[in-house]
């Protein structure tokens, strides 16, 4: 299986339990993490006792790749139309597909048309319903792999503790609401753009759109990005920015944004060059007890003779 991760994994997720996954083909993607001790978790969860709930049960569909299957099967059933336009099926009497279909027939139709909004709804592969369950089902200080968008993300639920210490190292004003053990998750940030911030480590994992977002340092205290509202961006282009915004093209400012990045690159290639030069006093060390190992003796056998 190890191989096949260069072309992703086969992964399909049901709609019944944040942890129920069906996967697809001989590949076997779940026993990696079987293997390694990962919980693998997903919040693509529909609502229990909403119409497209129990439509998933009438339909006995469980699954994503399985709902698509529904949906081209009825799209088929009425002559293509299904996609197209929902009251071309329900209010269009002059209809002559809708007028053949049968009893048995129509209810398929009907829970197609629950099924297919919640995944047109649901674009996003998390509902609230599946978020409140997350929260509940991961236990405190644990790390999961979150399923999303065909996509693995790291998810924390850290301890009240942990969270109340941060929040009270903070000034009253700024600091992060202080979140309970369980109502509070956190993702791992590991979008490129963030490589140059150090206080940006942890997303929150509060709403499903993201809107309410904020990121926190390694200790949960609420971060600080250095590019200020141009956050993951470095010295030059948040100021070029900037000034862009104000309408301010100046050859000074100019100057002094590519002097700014000069100083930041200056100060990279010294932490690099510093880590090469200590890797390489590790490894001259480490060729010199090599070096200086006195050779094994070899034991000279004697002859004996046996009476």
């Amino acid at each position: 299986m190890m191989p096949l991760t260069t072309k992703g994994m086969d992964l399909n997720p049901l709609f019944t339990a944040c942890t129920a996954f069906r996967p697809q083909g001989r590949g076997g993607a779940l026993q990696l993490f079987e293997k390694a001790g990962i919980e693998l978790v997903h919040g693509w969860l529909v609502d229990v006792g909403t119409p497209a709930h129990q439509a998933f049960e009438n339909a006995k569909v469980e699954d994503y790749d399985t709902a698509l299957n529904l949906l081209v099967e009825v799209d088929d059933l009425t002559g293509g139309q299904f996609v197209v336009d929902e009251a071309n099926l329900d209010a269009n009497n002059n209809n002559s597909a809708s007028k053949t279909l049968t009893a048995e027939e129509r209810k398929k139709v009907e829970n197609a048309f629950h099924i297919r909004d919640f995944v047109e709804s649901t674009s996003s592969q998390l509902t609230y319903h599946g978020l409140f369950t997350l929260v509940s089902v991961i236990q405190t200080g644990t790390l999961v792999a979150l399923f999303r968008n065909s996509h693995l993300s790291v998810l924390y639920k850290p301890s009240t503790s942990t969270t109340a210490s941060a929040a009270s190292e903070d000034d009253p004003t700024t600091a992060l609401e202080q979140p309970t053990s369980d109502s509070s998750l956190f993702a791992l940030v590991t979008d490129h753009a963030f490589l140059q911030e150090p206080t940006v480590v942890w997303e929150r994992f509060d709403d499903v759109d993201g809107g309410a977002s904020a990121f926190v340092d390694s200790n949960f205290r609420p971060s600080a990005p250095l590019g200020g509202d141009f956050v993951g961006a470095t010295a030059e282009t948040a100021l070029a920015q900037q000034f862009e915004n104000m309408g301010i093209v100046d050859s000074a400012d100019q100057e002094l944004a590519r002097q700014l990045q000069d100083e930041e690159d200056a100060i990279a290639r010294q932490v690099y060059a510093e880590r090469e030069r200590r890797r390489q006093e590790r490894e001259n060390a480490q060729a010199s007890r090599s070096s200086l190992a006195p050779a094994p003796k070899l034991q000279k056998k004697t002859s004996c003779l046996i009476m």
